[in-house]
């Protein structure tokens, strides 16, 4: 074999590589979110309340169920609780959550919104969620 030939095999095992690695690496993500007042929930509650309109009453307690999908310890979701509409005409930041996986891999996280003197305000809130500060999930739901 000549100089040639070997360059041009040793690039050739290099983009083989790269292929077989990018068909082997598993894409990370947030499958869906879904607004409930439990924090662990069933496959079949989960497609129940998936399309649900989420409304809760001021003293319920409120959970962000966050379907991963291959979630690697060094993810980070970034979960921002907002008030769009309590009857004063402001967006107000009701809460902000970073959540680091302990574990990797794929299944649910839930995280709860605090209340305030065991109760809620009321209004219409929006929930974002999103991994890695991509583009977020956004679920509204209705606190009576």
């Amino acid at each position: 074999m000549n100089r040639k030939t070997i360059t041009v095999f040793i690039v050739l095992t290099a983009i083989f590589a790269l292929v077989i690695f990018s068909f082997l690496k598993k894409e990370t993500a947030i499958d869906n979110v879904v607004l409930s007042d439990k924090a662990e929930l069933t496959e079949n509650e989960l497609k129940n309340i998936e399309n649900a309109v989420a409304e809760f009453n001021k003293e319920s307690e409120i959970y962000a169920v966050i379907s991963v999908k291959n979630i690697t310890k060094k993810d980070t979701i970034s979960i921002k609780w907002e008030i769009i509409d309590n009857n004063n005409g402001n967006t107000e930041t009701a809460q902000e959550d970073k959540v680091v996986p302990k574990e990797e891999g794929s299944g649910e996280i839930a995280v709860s919104l605090a209340q305030r003197n065991s109760q809620h305000e009321i209004g219409k809130y929006r929930v974002s969620v999103s991994l890695n500060e991509q583009d977020p999930v956004i679920k509204e739901f209705t606190v009576k």
